[in-house]
């Protein structure tokens, strides 16, 4: 989605008021640490959530996007060290 209003742009089981409210909580974030005096947000950040989920929001310069997972299913490192990072590459090179 886009990170200057929070509309999808591509979508697999596309969630817009999710992708809206991320966008939202994604500012918060980035506000609060500002204004606390840390660094912004880099890459991504992971909510553990109830029901075994696990939101996943990968951050770019002006788009964002999301995945929800279930905890219990998906492998951590593997999410981190090598879907994360092969995502971000992809979208890169389809936004060139």
């Amino acid at each position: 989605w886009s990170s200057n209003d929070g509309q999808l742009i591509a979508s697999f089981n596309p969630q817009p008021k999710a992708a809206a409210l991320f966008n939202t909580v994604t500012s918060h974030i980035n506000n609060s640490l500002r204004d606390g005096g840390l660094p912004s947000l880099n890459k991504y950040y992971m909510l553990d959530l109830d029901e075994d989920s696990l939101i996943l929001v990968v951050i770019f310069d002006d788009f964002q996007m999301g995945m929800l997972v279930n905890s219990n299913k998906v492998q951590l490192g593997l999410l981190l060290n090598v879907v994360m990072p092969k995502a971000r590459e992809s979208f890169l090179e389809a936004i060139k």
